[in-house]
């Protein structure tokens, strides 16, 4: 089963490139965009608001489960204790999480990428 962990390492890499490259998008469009287009966008869109917020909380909760579980395994090292099921469970949240900060960048995307006239 640890044979697993370079596969979850490469997917998660893998997310971790796309969200950066859509976040500069983002980056390069947000600089591009008027402050009061874009307060109408994000108020007249609550499903982007929801989806946001979920994945947010989300993340900060994977990511927090991440650090716990890491201390958890540097404790059974010092102890002596090879327990390799987690190591196998922490690698297989690291996609999940990459996964969603991957998301998020993407829901941002799609709000920053929406024509003004298709609002109104």
């Amino acid at each position: 089963m640890i044979e697993t962990v370079p596969y979850l390492m490469a997917i998660s890499l893998l997310f971790a490139v796309i969200a950066a490259c859509i976040s500069i998008l983002n980056w390069i469009r947000w600089n591009n965009i008027e402050t009061d287009t874009m307060k109408a966008r994000v108020f007249l869109d609550k499903s982007f608001l929801k989806s946001n917020f979920r994945m947010t909380i989300a993340t900060v909760v994977i990511v927090g489960g991440m650090v716990g579980l890491h201390s958890l395994m540097e404790y059974f090292e010092i102890v002596g204790i090879d327990f390799t099921g987690f190591y196998l469970f922490y690698y297989g949240l690291l996609p999940v999480a990459t996964g969603c900060l991957m998301l998020m960048a993407y829901l941002w995307y799609k709000l920053l990428h929406i024509k003004f006239k298709d609002i109104i």
